[in-house]
């Protein structure tokens, strides 16, 4: 307990520790002869019951002990020893008094812990009760001193831990600026070992275009004329390389005022400086950027849009000013915006209607809007605006963008080619017109003539026949094969004018679609064509399709007897018969492994009476591929062939799949 707090006790509370009654006794009346207020005595003869009543936890210390050097069990300095405290010092004051003389014994005690000793023989009231105060005090002011002494401690430990694990590059600087210490994040931001950088000057390190300014701040500093200094400055790494940091300056002070050290925070901002010079580059791309942009890009500078501006393209398409603010929602009634009206197919908006304001009212992009602008001079111009909202980190929309394209010109020409559609479909109905009755009146003259032709024709091969059989006998032998040729060719002449009436009834006739099994249609096919059993067929499994089922047995059975007439000189001819299915159609295929033909010629093949193959070689009219491209454009499809000479033929016809099922 302090002393200061015992002298405002009522009383004093003193241990006196003596083997010697007499000595005791003697020790009281000298106290009590010089103490001015009551004492309270505690009296032990041995060290250890000394020890327990200086520990003791239900009374507390006593405010002081009078401690005998030699006692039964112990000495002085040995209860001395037992009782220290943490700090070093004992609970309380305490006071050897001794009958030994010398000065060894005197620093033992002291060294031990005691605040004072006394020589018994040199005893006195006055004597004794000022050894007790002086014991007080001595004690109060070493609890004092230790403490501060601790709490310095704890702060040059705490000073020491926050030096040694900040992230901040820290440094003490003597006045003349050169390194006495860095931690190290300080040589880790400069690229060195900790033990490199003392000694060395802070002005090495830093960029010769920053040492004036960093100088100036630091003479402020010595001067008194700043309490600190911060300065964004370029720094010298081991390796030559520059960085930027922020140096943060104050002084280090004696309790006297008197500078002792410079201290240094630095931290490392040249990712945020790269950061910046970026964000300036961009700045600056984008300020070209609006000013070489053909469009109007205008911004509100909040989400209020009371004051938008623009690039200089939307000022000109505006015709107004830099300074003209273009919002039509500005509280100032002389706004430019109020000056303006904006239609929207024929209907006036108002200006929340428009992009801009719509963006960050309703916090979306707006698609393009057509508008037509009606400006103060009565002027019209067309455009197409779009508007965005811009937000903040957090998401929220603090302005918005709005893009303008003048479509003026594209309006006109729009007007001019709708214009000159509506001239050129007019022109394309009437000769359409005239194109449908051309072949109505040249498929009606087919159909006469070839139906006009088949009486005679009847007659010539009648009275051929009639000759051949009846007079036979009477005829030549030139006649007869003369006969024999005519016979020949009226037959020819027979199937062309079928072939010509069925390839003039495919324009005329309607189409009746339905959903038809192409797989069972084309084998249906292939066994009509059954008197051919030398062919190998191979046939897919084909998909469905939507068509005229009567129209669509024509064409199968078109390129099935065409594979098999131009592979029928083959040892094994092969007929293959397949399917795929695009995006958008299917298309379907023959192949086979005949004579083939040069692409070079693929272009007459659907032609009529088109023929790649002389007519002594390979029967038929040329007839039969018009057909199959006419049955499938008028489905809708499209015919092609593939082929090289003597390698076979391919032959493809696609039909929508539109109604189609796979």
């Amino acid at each position: 307990m302090p002393a200061q707090e015992s002298v405002l006790r009522q009383s004093l509370r003193l241990l006196i520790v003596d083997d010697s009654p007499d000595d005791r006794a003697e020790i009281r009346r000298l106290v009590l002869r010089g103490a001015d207020r009551p004492v309270a005595f505690t009296e032990v003869e041995c060290g250890s019951a000394a020890v327990s009543a200086i520990r003791s936890a239900d009374t507390g210390p006593p405010d002081c002990v009078l401690l005998d050097y030699t006692l039964p069990d112990m000495n002085a300095v040995e209860v001395l020893t037992a009782v220290i405290a943490a700090d070093g010092l004992p609970p309380c004051p305490v006071v050897v008094v001794t009958g030994i003389a010398g000065s060894d014994m005197g620093r033992a005690v002291i060294r031990a812990g005691a605040q004072d000793y006394i020589g018994k023989e040199w005893l006195t009231p006055h004597g004794l009760i000022r050894a007790v105060e002086n014991a007080a005090e001595r004690w109060a002011m070493a609890h004092e001193l230790h403490k501060k002494e601790a709490a310095l401690c704890e702060s040059e430990a705490h000073f020491r831990l926050i030096f040694a694990s900040a992230a901040v590059g820290i440094a003490r600087l003597g006045l003349d600026g050169r390194f006495v210490e860095v931690n190290d994040a300080f040589a880790r931001i400069h690229g060195f070992d900790r033990d490199e950088v003392p000694g060395m000057t802070v002005q090495q390190l830093t960029h010769p275009d920053d040492r004036p300014a960093d100088l100036a701040l630091m003479r402020r500093l010595l001067d008194g004329e700043l309490p600190t200094y911060t300065l964004e400055k370029r720094k010298f790494r081991k390796d030559g390389s520059v960085i930027w940091v922020n140096h943060a300056v104050s002084l280090d002070r004696l309790p006297g005022g008197m500078a002792r050290h410079f201290i240094s925070a630095v931290h490392d901002i040249t990712d945020r400086k790269q950061a910046e010079r970026k964000l300036f580059e961009s700045n600056s791309r984008l300020e070209a950027l609006m000013r070489a942009l053909p469009v109007g890009v205008s911004f509100s500078e909040d989400a209020t849009c009371e004051r938008i501006t623009g690039n200089p393209a939307v000022l000109a398409q505006f015709a107004v000013p830099p300074t003209e603010n273009l919002s039509a929602s500005a509280p100032d009634p002389v706004a430019f915006g109020r000056k303006l009206r904006f239609l929207h197919a024929g209907q006036p908006l108002s200006d929340t209607e428009l992009p801009l304001q719509r963006a960050v009212a309703e916090n979306r992009i707006i698609p393009p809007l057509e508008l037509e602008v009606v400006m103060p001079d009565g002027r019209h111009w067309f455009a197409e605006a779009s508007g965005a909202p811009i937000h903040d980190e957090r998401g929220a929309v603090v302005a918005g963008v709005a893009v303008t394209l003048d479509i003026t010109d594209r309006k006109r020409a729009e007007h001019e080619i709708r214009a000159l559609n509506a001239d050129l479909e007019a022109r394309v109905a009437r000769r359409t017109a005239q194109l449908e009755e051309a072949n109505r009146e040249l498929e009606s003259f087919s159909y006469s003539v070839s139906h006009d032709m088949r009486a005679p024709l009847r007659s010539i091969q009648g009275f051929s026949q009639i000759l051949l059989e009846e007079y036979a006998t009477h005829l030549p032998p030139e006649a007869k094969d003369c006969l024999n040729e005519v016979c020949g060719n009226t037959k020819q002449m027979g199937r062309l004018i079928d072939d010509l009436l069925a390839f003039s009834r495919l324009g005329r006739a309607a189409l009746e679609k339905s959903v038809v099994s192409a797989d069972r249609l084309a084998r249906q096919c292939i066994a009509d064509l059954g008197r051919d059993r030398s062919a190998e067929f191979r046939v897919a499994d084909l998909p469905s399709c939507s068509a005229d089922p009567a129209l669509l047995k024509q064409v199968w059975l078109n390129l099935l007897s065409n594979a098999l007439k131009y592979s029928r000189g083959r040892k094994q001819p092969v007929v293959e018969v397949g399917a795929r299915a695009g995006e958008r159609e299917l298309v379907y295929f023959v192949k086979d492994n005949g004579v083939g033909f040069d692409m070079r010629y693929a272009h007459n093949l659907f032609g009529v009476f088109q023929r790649l193959h002389r007519q002594e070689d390979y029967e038929g009219t040329g007839v039969g591929l018009a057909i199959v491209q006419r049955v499938v454009h008028r489905h809708g499809g499209r015919v092609w062939a593939e082929a090289q000479p003597d390698q076979g033929a391919t032959f493809y016809f696609s039909l929508p799949l539109e109604g189609a099922t796979a």
